[in-house]
């Protein structure tokens, strides 16, 4: 698959099978959830999820035709692309957060959990960092997350349009990164023959699937470090394992 993503895919919603957008989606409706704290209903226009939309950079977004002057193609191609988002999604919140203002949003939001804040500020590889701060974001106010370099072709509020009265009953969107066949085995360094990915998913605040993936990192993280003495990953199958793909499928399909 493509860097440069777009979204359009089949959906999944407990039993029923849907076809909606380009990858794969799949739902998690989950009624009996104990936030962490009070959260004000959200509003959207076919499901329940917040209107909010989560992306991040190393550098703000160029804000002066002086700025954009200077992007390389490939800049222009990214910019593009992350437009796309507020383009197609007007009345969405967009939040493109640089990595001094992803900090700043951990210390306010998870100023209850010290451990994590402090494991995140901790933390010096710049992917492992990413991966933890799309489950933070989520877990404190929901939304969507999206990696910066991926193009949105479809109106997230479309995404559960074909689910018709059910969409209200949608918690969590999660896509399909890798599907093979039953019967083939996974590819080395890679434990299930359906990977989940989270370059882009949505989802309640305090999703009980977000909450375990939390605890999950936290934990795969610490262990790390007691049986390394540090945090330092040896290759992607590393990232991967401890904050990446095997963990939002690990504990998705256990929620689930």
């Amino acid at each position: 698959m493509r860097r440069s993503r777009r979204l359009l895919a089949l959906i999944f919603v407990f039993t029923a099978v849907l076809s909606l957008l380009s990858g794969k989606l799949f739902l998690f409706g989950f009624s009996d959830v104990t936030p962490l704290r009070h959260q004000e209903p959200s509003s959207s226009i076919h499901h329940k999820l917040p209107r909010k939309i989560w992306q991040t950079s190393p550098h703000s977004a160029p804000d002066t035709d002086e700025i954009r002057k200077r992007l390389s193609r490939r800049q222009r191609r990214l910019e593009a692309r992350a437009r796309s988002w507020q383009d197609n999604n007007p009345g969405y919140e967009y939040q493109r957060l640089n990595d001094s203002q992803i900090v700043g949003f951990v210390r306010e939001k998870l100023d209850h959990r010290p451990d994590i804040v402090e494991r995140f500020i901790g933390l010096k590889h710049p992917i492992l960092k990413a991966d933890l701060f799309r489950y933070l974001a989520l877990l404190a106010e929901g939304g969507v997350y999206t990696d910066i370099d991926t193009e949105c072709s479809r109106p997230i509020g479309d995404w559960a349009r074909e689910l018709g009265d059910d969409a209200s009953r949608v918690r969590m969107i999660i896509g399909i990164e890798r599907d093979l066949k039953r019967d083939d085995p996974p590819p080395k360094g890679f434990p299930y023959n359906v990977q989940f990915s989270q370059w882009t998913f949505a989802s309640e605040a305090n999703h009980p699937v977000l909450q375990t993936i939390v605890e999950h990192v936290m934990q795969r993280l610490n262990e790390v470090e007691v049986e390394t003495g540090g945090i330092d990953p040896k290759s992607v199958f590393d990232v991967y394992k401890w904050t990446g793909p095997e963990v939002i499928t690990n504990n998705s399909r256990n929620e689930n």
